[in-house]
């Protein structure tokens, strides 16, 4: 197994731990998580390393401009995300009598190169 692949595993396996530790969390719940996480990212220091590490990875842009474009999307994202229904039922169609429901369902990852 190479390098990669033992990273990746562990990665996964993290995801899924923290994807059981919050499958029964309420509304209030997720919500708070998703804006500390959020918080965190627009912080300078950390929005920084997160530009850096962009740009090694991917040798595009420079880190001036990942930064502000990362704080643009970090706060979209938190913009969007206020107020929206993400656990338990999201969506009723009474009339069809068809219930939707969202959970934690599996691990979102991105491969960059």
């Amino acid at each position: 197994m190479s390098d990669t692949t033992a990273i990746i595993e562990g990665l996964v396996t993290n995801a899924r731990a923290a994807q059981q530790q919050v499958s029964e969390y309420t509304q209030e719940q997720i919500d708070d998580v998703c804006l500390a996480i959020g918080w965190q990212m627009y912080e300078d220091e950390n929005i920084a390393k997160l530009a850096e590490a962009a740009v090694a990875e991917t040798g595009m842009g420079n880190v001036e401009d990942k930064i502000k474009k990362h704080k643009g999307k970090v706060l979209g994202v938190l913009r969007d995300i206020t107020g929206a229904i993400s656990v338990g039922l999201i969506e009723e169609d009474k009339e069809k009598g068809i219930r939707k429901y969202a959970k934690p369902v599996g691990v979102v990852g991105a491969l960059t190169r």
